[in-house]
């Protein structure tokens, strides 16, 4: 299944690069390769969480572990997870 998602987004097979989210419960990073873009961000925490980063213009998110999709700079919940796909980079 793995093999196929990285097919499917060429930015999985780029390296990781860790972003500052302004607040060290907040593990933030992002790939890019070529357009396609890929954010993940989770709060290691039990607070909400409002990541400090740049505007995701362009980014979808994919996977969360929370009832409803959300931006990338709104607020995580305690222990909230997601990953955004996204083409060209607009920050």
């Amino acid at each position: 299944a793995v093999g196929y998602v990285e097919r499917c987004n060429p930015a999985l097979r780029a390296l990781r690069e860790r972003l500052d989210a302004g607040d060290p419960r907040v593990f933030a990073y992002r790939r890019a390769l070529g357009e396609d873009r890929l954010l993940v961000v989770v709060n290691l925490s039990s607070d909400s969480v409002r990541p400090a980063l740049a505007d995701g213009g362009g980014l979808v998110q994919l996977l969360g572990n929370a009832d409803e999709a959300k931006g990338s700079c709104e607020a995580l919940g305690p222990w909230e997870a997601r990953v955004y796909l996204g083409g060209a980079e607009s920050q």
